[in-house]
């Protein structure tokens, strides 16, 4: 269920990208990062571009990042 309610949010947000004609967003806000794909680590970065997105963090949080 989680992971459905964070792909509709990622696929919405990439309709919007190309309507507006953006190729990407770089996230680095963790707010939106978590609403985003549901990550509450401290240390993350987000990149969505219209074909896939993209979850950067450090080794400290392999686990969670799954």
């Amino acid at each position: 269920m989680a992971m459905c309610l964070y792909s509709n949010r990622q696929e919405k947000l990439k309709s919007v990208l190309g309507v507006q004609g953006i190729d990407g967003i770089l996230i680095t806000n963790f707010t939106n990062i978590s609403y985003m794909c549901g990550f509450r680590g401290s240390s993350a970065t987000c990149l969505i571009i219209s074909e896939k997105q993209y979850f950067f963090s450090d080794g400290r949080y392999a686990e969670q990042s799954r």
